[in-house]
Protein backbone atom coordinates (compact mmCIF):
# COMPACT_ATOMS: atom_id res chain seq x y z
CA UNK A 1 0.00 0.00 0.00
CA UNK A 2 1.31 3.53 -1.07
CA UNK A 3 0.51 5.15 2.28
CA UNK A 4 3.02 2.50 3.95
CA UNK A 5 6.69 4.65 5.11
CA UNK A 6 9.50 2.62 5.72
CA UNK A 7 12.33 4.59 7.12
CA UNK A 8 15.87 3.30 8.87
CA UNK A 9 14.70 3.02 12.28
CA UNK A 10 16.16 5.86 14.69
CA UNK A 11 16.43 5.56 18.74
CA UNK A 12 13.08 7.96 18.83
CA UNK A 13 11.61 5.73 16.72
CA UNK A 14 11.41 3.09 19.93
CA UNK A 15 9.21 4.51 22.03
CA UNK A 16 6.30 3.87 19.45
CA UNK A 17 7.78 0.42 18.71
CA UNK A 18 7.26 -1.32 21.92
CA UNK A 19 3.22 -1.58 22.03
CA UNK A 20 3.67 -3.36 18.58
CA UNK A 21 5.95 -5.74 19.75
CA UNK A 22 4.35 -6.29 22.87
CA UNK A 23 0.88 -6.60 20.92
CA UNK A 24 2.70 -8.96 18.29
CA UNK A 25 4.14 -11.10 21.26
CA UNK A 26 7.30 -11.01 19.45
CA UNK A 27 9.48 -10.66 22.48
CA UNK A 28 8.90 -8.67 25.32
CA UNK A 29 8.85 -4.90 25.00
CA UNK A 30 11.78 -4.66 27.74
CA UNK A 31 14.12 -6.30 25.56
CA UNK A 32 13.39 -3.08 22.30
CA UNK A 33 16.24 -1.08 23.65
CA UNK A 34 18.42 -3.29 24.50
CA UNK A 35 18.52 -5.12 21.06
CA UNK A 36 18.85 -1.55 19.35
CA UNK A 37 21.66 -1.23 21.62
CA UNK A 38 23.72 -3.99 21.00
CA UNK A 39 22.48 -4.14 16.97
CA UNK A 40 24.10 -0.45 16.60
CA UNK A 41 27.46 -1.65 18.19
CA UNK A 42 27.25 -4.70 15.77
CA UNK A 43 26.06 -2.68 12.53
CA UNK A 44 22.39 -4.05 12.33
CA UNK A 45 20.07 -2.53 9.92
CA UNK A 46 16.84 -1.79 11.52
CA UNK A 47 13.55 -0.58 9.72
CA UNK A 48 10.58 0.77 10.96
CA UNK A 49 7.15 0.79 9.36
CA UNK A 50 5.12 3.70 9.63
CA UNK A 51 1.26 4.98 8.62
CA UNK A 52 0.08 8.10 9.41
CA UNK A 53 3.30 9.21 11.34
CA UNK A 54 2.37 6.36 13.86
CA UNK A 55 5.19 2.90 14.07
CA UNK A 56 3.01 0.08 12.77
CA UNK A 57 6.15 -2.19 11.96
CA UNK A 58 9.98 -3.36 12.41
CA UNK A 59 12.39 -5.37 10.91
CA UNK A 60 15.80 -5.69 11.33
CA UNK A 61 18.88 -8.14 10.47
CA UNK A 62 22.62 -8.60 11.29
CA UNK A 63 25.71 -10.42 10.09
CA UNK A 64 25.70 -13.43 10.93
CA UNK A 65 28.93 -14.44 12.92
CA UNK A 66 31.96 -16.08 11.01
CA UNK A 67 30.47 -16.18 7.87
CA UNK A 68 31.51 -13.67 5.08
CA UNK A 69 28.08 -12.22 3.58
CA UNK A 70 25.31 -14.01 5.52
CA UNK A 71 22.97 -12.14 7.24
CA UNK A 72 20.10 -13.09 9.51
CA UNK A 73 16.76 -11.09 9.77
CA UNK A 74 16.27 -11.04 13.72
CA UNK A 75 13.02 -9.96 13.45
CA UNK A 76 9.97 -8.95 11.64
CA UNK A 77 6.55 -7.49 13.61
CA UNK A 78 4.04 -5.89 12.17
CA UNK A 79 1.00 -5.03 14.57
CA UNK A 80 -2.12 -6.75 14.70
CA UNK A 81 -4.30 -4.86 12.97
CA UNK A 82 -1.84 -4.12 9.96
CA UNK A 83 -1.29 -7.61 9.04
CA UNK A 84 -2.62 -8.71 5.84
CA UNK A 85 -2.04 -4.96 4.39
CA UNK A 86 1.50 -5.46 2.24
CA UNK A 87 3.32 -3.37 5.62
CA UNK A 88 5.43 -6.93 5.68
CA UNK A 89 6.24 -7.17 2.89
CA UNK A 90 7.33 -3.52 1.99
CA UNK A 91 10.12 -3.98 5.29
CA UNK A 92 11.45 -7.03 4.14
CA UNK A 93 11.69 -5.68 0.48
CA UNK A 94 13.34 -2.51 1.95
CA UNK A 95 15.69 -4.17 4.59
CA UNK A 96 16.46 -6.16 1.18
CA UNK A 97 17.40 -3.38 -0.47
CA UNK A 98 19.15 -1.69 2.21
CA UNK A 99 21.48 -5.00 2.35
CA UNK A 100 22.30 -5.15 -1.05
CA UNK A 101 25.47 -4.75 -1.81
CA UNK A 102 26.46 -5.98 1.71
CA UNK A 103 24.93 -9.47 2.17
CA UNK A 104 25.08 -12.02 -0.34
CA UNK A 105 22.62 -13.78 1.54
CA UNK A 106 19.85 -12.90 4.16
CA UNK A 107 18.08 -15.88 6.49
CA UNK A 108 14.49 -15.84 8.03
CA UNK A 109 13.99 -18.25 11.06
CA UNK A 110 10.53 -19.15 12.51
CA UNK A 111 9.05 -21.90 14.35
CA UNK A 112 7.71 -25.08 13.04
CA UNK A 113 4.26 -24.94 14.99
CA UNK A 114 1.28 -24.37 13.52
CA UNK A 115 0.52 -20.67 14.62
CA UNK A 116 3.93 -20.06 12.66
CA UNK A 117 1.97 -21.43 9.34
CA UNK A 118 1.34 -17.97 8.18
CA UNK A 119 4.82 -16.66 8.58
CA UNK A 120 5.99 -20.23 6.82
CA UNK A 121 3.66 -18.97 4.15
CA UNK A 122 4.41 -15.49 4.16
CA UNK A 123 7.97 -15.87 3.70
CA UNK A 124 7.52 -18.72 0.76
CA UNK A 125 5.84 -16.16 -0.72
CA UNK A 126 8.05 -13.76 -1.09
CA UNK A 127 10.60 -15.56 -2.92
CA UNK A 128 12.84 -17.09 0.41
CA UNK A 129 13.54 -20.75 -0.01
CA UNK A 130 13.06 -23.19 2.85
CA UNK A 131 16.66 -24.74 3.80
CA UNK A 132 16.44 -26.40 7.18
CA UNK A 133 14.45 -27.86 9.61
CA UNK A 134 15.48 -28.17 12.56
CA UNK A 135 13.50 -30.75 14.91
CA UNK A 136 13.29 -29.97 18.57
CA UNK A 137 15.13 -26.13 18.10
CA UNK A 138 12.99 -23.93 20.25
CA UNK A 139 11.33 -26.45 22.49
CA UNK A 140 10.15 -30.25 22.91
CA UNK A 141 7.44 -30.62 19.37
CA UNK A 142 8.64 -26.62 18.44
CA UNK A 143 11.62 -27.17 14.96
CA UNK A 144 13.12 -24.37 14.23
CA UNK A 145 12.20 -23.40 10.40
CA UNK A 146 14.77 -21.60 8.16
CA UNK A 147 14.38 -19.69 4.89
CA UNK A 148 16.82 -18.21 2.70
CA UNK A 149 17.16 -15.73 0.46
CA UNK A 150 20.23 -14.94 -2.05
CA UNK A 151 20.36 -10.87 -2.54
CA UNK A 152 23.15 -10.81 -5.34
Amino acid sequence: MTDIKITPTVASDLAGLAPVVEATGLFPPEYLHPLWEEGQAEGHVWRTASRAGQAVGLAFAGPEPLTEGCWNMRALCVAPDQQGQGVGRALVRDLEAALTGRARLLLAETSGTAPFAGARAFYAALGYARVADIPEFWAEGDAKIVFSRDLR
